[in-house]
């Protein structure tokens, strides 16, 4: 697998539920530009893991073959992992003639890549033009935003524009090229579990926020009791009541309104949905738990394509690296494992 090539649209293409880090998404520069009709609409979810912080992929995957863990080794010195607790992946050779090793916590990750069920994209990152070594020292290249800044870089992966500090991304693109006759009040195809993010704002659409339990909204139990009546009274009389004009209240008020009825449309469509194979307990694998929930009720939803995006914050080691970061690489690949035996 690390021998196949892709042009960015044909990976994209390929793609059916894809696991994503901070080692894709910032090198798609035009390729949605939102209303263009230029992506073809297929049945699909997208699910990008933000590593937040930025994870040592080159303590993640790691050269085998005698040369390059040399000069991997002498690079980075004690942090080095060594050649033999490295995971060995069933792969040829790239075209390099190289080897790779995975990390020794990233064992349910080595079996999905042997199955020919996962893949590595890397070297990739946010890019103006191709720089060599020299440009960027003598300054004679154009260089992304804010190169040494972990705010412009975040950004810049959620844009796929890193000359360009703006505040809609790609997933934001699909959303607007694939669904531009979609409802204000229908739920979208793109679906965060982290709040608001720049990935999956577009020029027309929003993310569509939950969390691990799904939606958020008002809910009365159902069964009859006077504070549940008065709770279900108070709140439909709030829903309902004439704001006089007051414009703030009124769109205070509207907002409320699409928020509660799409609440009960996701709470609706989830309903009933079972996971077959329980998911680890760390936040990150029910996270995507929630996730495989949303997916199996895309028809319900009225979802030919989704996109969800995830956060794992914490990866900016700046001590006990190895320690730590095999410590997340642990519940990363064990949140991925449980996501494959649900797909």
């Amino acid at each position: 697998m690390l021998t196949k090539s892709f042009t960015r649209r044909q990976f994209l293409a390929s793609t059916g539920v894809a696991a994503t880090g901070a080692m894709m998404g910032a090198a798609l520069p035009g390729l949605a530009q939102a209303g263009t009709g230029m992506i073809k609409p297929a049945r699909r979810a997208l699910v990008f893991v933000m590593l937040d912080g930025g994870n040592d992929s080159f303590n993640m995957l790691v050269p085998k073959d005698k040369i390059a863990y040399g000069q991997y080794s002498e690079t980075r010195a004690n942090l080095a992992l060594s050649r033999g607790e490295l995971l060995a992946l069933d792969t040829p050779k790239d075209r390099l003639g190289r080897s790779f090793g995975l990390h020794p916590s990233m064992p349910e990750m080595a079996e999905l890549f042997d199955q020919r069920r996962l893949s590595f994209v890397a070297n990739v990152g946010p890019l103006v033009e191709q720089v060599r070594k020299e440009q960027f020292y003598d300054g004679s290249a154009a260089l992304p935003l804010g190169l040494l800044s972990h705010a412009d870089q975040f950004k810049h992966w959620q844009t796929s524009r890193p000359d360009l500090r703006v505040n809609d991304g790609w997933f934001g693109f699909f959303a607007d090229d694939l669904q531009p006759s979609k409802s204000a009040h229908e739920i979208g195809m793109n679906i965060s579990l982290a709040g608001n993010n720049i990935a999956q704002n577009g020029k027309i659409d929003l993310p569509y926020a939950i969390t691990d339990k799904g939606s958020v909204g008002l809910y009365v139990k159902e069964e009859k009791s006077p504070l549940n009546d008065l709770l279900l009274d108070s709140f439909n009389r709030m829903m309902n009541a004439d704001q006089n004009g007051d414009p703030f209240r009124e769109t205070y008020l509207n907002l409320t309104r699409d928020a509660q009825f799409k609440h009960e449309t996701f709470k609706s469509a989830t309903r009933g949905i079972k996971i077959p194979r329980s998911f680890p307990s760390s936040d990150l694998a029910q996270q995507l738990r929630m996730v495989a929930k949303t997916i199996a009720a895309s028809d319900r939803l009225g979802h030919e394509q989704q996109t969800f995006f995830v956060r794992y914050i914490g990866w900016d080691h700046h001590d006990e690296l190895l320690a730590n970061h095999a410590r997340m690489l642990r519940v990363l690949s064990e949140a991925l494992g449980g996501v494959s035996g649900n797909a």
